[in-house]
């Protein structure tokens, strides 16, 4: 979320996560994956219907779990709902935004150095921001 904000990329709001990452950024697997998944497709059916854009991502270790009622599996085949296992963080955000986590990246860095730029003009130049201006990228 923050780097959506930073980048100015907005988040699909027809996609729900679930999950955890270890200190490493590594996926680990949830409980109650299936009630999870289940939960958001019937507010989905309930909120105007589904649209072929709403699904849910998941820690990719949990598809061996997923017990998922028919209706359910039927919305996935014809692809009016999804579900979408990853194993990085970049392959959700992808996900998430449509764009390539690099590019996210970049646009996160640019904005990141305008608001270095303010801070300076700001501060005057002094203090950190006259320190680390030698440091900037």
């Amino acid at each position: 979320v923050m780097l959506s904000s930073i980048a100015r990329v907005p988040l699909h709001q027809s996609v729900a996560i679930t999950g955890s990452l270890d200190v490493l950024g590594n996926t680990q697997p949830i409980g109650g994956v299936t009630d999870k998944i289940v939960g958001f497709f019937r507010v989905c059916e309930r909120k105007g219907g589904l649209s072929g854009k709403q699904g849910v991502i998941i820690p990719w270790q949990n598809q061996k779990d997923l017990m998922l009622p028919k209706d359910v599996v039927l919305a996935i085949r014809s692809k009016k709902f999804h579900v979408w296992p990853v194993k990085t963080p970049e392959e959700a955000l992808l996900v998430l935004t449509g764009e390539e986590p690099k590019e996210i990246e970049r646009k996160a860095k640019e904005q990141l150095k305008r608001y270095f730029r303010i801070a300076q003009k700001f501060s005057g130049n002094k203090g950190i921001f006259a320190q680390e201006s030698s440091k900037e990228e």
